[in-house]
């Protein structure tokens, strides 16, 4: 930990180990291993949590990198980023800021099994990158404004040989929002658009625009 005008910084290094013992007999003909399997499955998981402020900033996030080791060798071992990581930075004065994220984490497929460990024996490791500039400020004493716009990149390995494919995508969004506090009545406007392009395809395959009032 270090702590200097008014900033903190935190790293802490972690590891996590867990030995585990399987037993499974797969019966459906989705199966991802025909008939019946016992191993015992160990899993070490160093990491990193991250917490630093400062006076016009923020980093927190906690990120451990999985690594997966199968006594009978029945599947091959296996080695999954997982957490998140998110940075931002704003000048309070002029309300502009900017946002960055990363984040990792695993999704079965329909038919996947998972272990008492958590692993998902067929599925995706679904990556993340986000990138956000924004607008909030308090135009009076009541009421605040803010604008965002948002770019996110989706990208999926597989995880297991017999999971399909799955493409990358990205995610583009824009919201505009105006509230005022009660005094005794307030309001909340919001516009949200949304817009989802898939890799391979020049149209995208999701517009959406959402509009509340409060």
């Amino acid at each position: 930990n270090v702590a200097a005008h008014g900033e903190t910084v935190s790293i802490q290094p972690t590891i996590d180990i867990l030995e585990s013992y399987v037993h499974q007999t797969n019966v459906a003909s989705t199966a991802s291993f025909g008939g019946e399997t016992r191993e015992w499955v160990t899993q070490i998981s160093p990491g990193l949590k991250v917490n630093a402020k400062g006076a016009n900033s923020l980093i927190q996030g906690d990120i451990k990198y999985d690594v997966y080791h199968y006594g009978q060798n029945i599947r091959p071992n296996q080695s999954v980023p997982t957490g998140a990581l998110r940075g931002v930075t704003q000048s309070r004065e002029a309300g502009l800021g900017l946002e960055l994220s990363w984040s990792a984490r695993q999704e079965p497929d329909q038919f996947s099994t998972n272990t008492d460990s958590g692993l998902v024996q067929q599925g995706y490791t679904t990556t993340e990158w986000r990138i956000s500039p924004f607008f909030e400020k308090r135009l009076s004493d009541r009421t605040e404004a803010k604008l965002r716009a948002t770019q996110t990149w989706v990208q999926s390995s597989q995880i297991g040989t017999n999971t399909a494919a799955r493409p990358d995508s990205q995610v583009t969004s824009a919201l505009a929002s105006r509230a005022t506090r009660p005094a005794p009545l307030g309001y909340d406007l919001s516009l949200n658009h949304q817009s989802t392009q898939v890799q391979g395809q020049s149209e995208p395959v999701l517009i959406q625009t959402v509009g509340r009032i409060k």
